[in-house]
């Protein structure tokens, strides 16, 4: 059983730091800078692979604000009601929906600044290489707050939420990303073929929220379908596409 732990103000010279914030800052440089380094290392342009990544990050917070009014009840009447929520990114945020319209929103920057469909792939190559690095500590910051509580267990992997001991999802996820990270760390001894990393970081991420929708202690579903679930299948789709057209050739 893991002990639960509950973040405190830091007091920095009279002003209060709330320390998890600081994982959502790490991530963002980690991610940008790993990117960089990476683009470099393939040839990649390096101010378009700059470009990239703020136009993917600034976009994938905005998705995924509004991803997440599809996880509460009444969330899409709520926004039909006041739209000026969609202004209110500290209000939640759903991190499918942000990779989804991250996703998309970077690969119609990379078109509209010229790039062919290879040259689109090479990008998203080395984001989907990068994006473990960086999205666990993301991840970590939602496992320090425990934004996402799952269902009571007597797993050793729950945690002792007081009034009884239950999955933390947003651990479980970090304790995954440690495994990707090695895995990928591992494969990148040799070179890969183009789309590699993206195929196997959508699939391996796809699939494992698919399996951790059923540990969600409530779940708004959308013809038959969580969010997550839904999100989760955009994610496979291209990733198969992914692996498809590389088999392909």
């Amino acid at each position: 059983m893991i002990p639960y732990w509950e973040p405190t103000l830091w007091d920095v010279g009279g002003f209060f730091v709330y320390p998890p914030v600081l994982l959502i800052g790490i991530a963002i440089l980690l991610g940008h800078f790993l990117l960089m380094r990476r683009a470099r290392g393939l040839g990649l342009e390096a101010r378009l692979a700059g470009e990239f990544s703020a136009v993917s990050v600034v976009a994938g917070f905005f998705a995924a604000h509004i991803a997440k009014f599809l996880y509460v009840d009444a969330g899409l009447a709520a926004l039909w009601r006041s739209p000026l929520l969609l202004l209110q990114v500290w209000r939640g945020l759903a991190s499918l929906g942000g990779m989804v319209g991250g996703l998309a929103a970077g690969v119609l920057w990379l078109r509209l600044r010229g790039q062919d469909w290879r040259g689109v792939l090479g990008f998203l190559d080395a984001l989907a290489f990068v994006f473990p690095f960086a999205w666990i500590w993301g991840r970590a910051h939602c496992a320090w707050v425990h934004d996402h509580r799952g269902i009571p267990t007597n797993c050793w992997l729950g945690v002792a939420y007081p009034g009884g001991t239950r999955f933390d999802l947003g651990l479980l996820e970090v304790l995954f990303l440690v495994a990707v990270i090695g895995a990928f760390l591992w494969l990148d001894r040799q070179p890969r073929v183009l789309g590699f990393y993206l195929g196997a970081f959508l699939l391996s991420y796809g699939l494992f929220r698919m399996l951790l929708d059923n540990l969600h202690v409530q779940v708004h579903r959308y013809a038959g379908l969580s969010s997550d679930q839904w999100g989760s299948a955009v994610l496979l789709s291209v990733g198969f596409l992914t692996i498809w057209s590389i088999r392909r050739g």
